[in-house]
C-alpha cells in the first residue's frame, strides 16, 4: 500500500483532518472516502473541503480530489464527528470502495 492510501486509511478510521497540496494550493479537508472512479478508474479521495485554496472560490462542500495529483499529504491533529448527512457511504460514482466513513460517523478501513 503507498504512503498515500495508507494515511489516508488512518485519517479515515481516526476520523482526523488531513492537507495536502492539491495544483497551486494547500487544502484542508474532512475525508469521508478513498475509491476509485466508475468513468475513469482514477484513485479519488471524496471529502469535506473545510478550507484553503479553491478556484472557485465558494463556500465549505463536497470534492472529488485524484490522487495522483496529490502532493505532500499528512494527518492533523483535528477531529470530524462524521455522520455528515449529505455523505453517501455507497457513493454510486465508485467502481470500488477501499475505505469510507458509514452513515453513523464509523469507519471501516479493514472492510473492503
Amino acid at each position: 500500500m503507498n504512503d498515500k492510501l495508507r494515511i489516508s486509511g488512518e485519517a479515515i478510521r481516526d476520523r482526523k483532518h488531513i492537507t495536502f497540496h492539491y495544483f497551486d494550493g494547500v487544502r484542508e479537508v474532512e475525508l469521508y472516502l478513498v475509491g476509485k472512479l466508475k468513468t475513469t478508474r482514477n484513485l479519488v479521495l471524496s471529502a469535506w473541503h473545510v478550507s484553503g485554496f479553491t478556484e472557485s472560490h465558494s463556500k465549505p462542500e463536497w470534492r472529488v480530489y485524484t490522487v495522483a495529483k496529490i502532493r505532500h499529504l499528512s494527518i492533523l491533529d483535528r477531529e470530524f464527528k462524521g455522520g455528515c448527512p449529505k455523505f453517501n457511504p455507497k457513493d454510486s460514482r465508485m467502481r470500488e470502495i477501499l475505505f469510507a466513513v458509514d452513515r453513523d460517523g464509523h469507519s471501516n478501513p479493514e472492510d473492503k
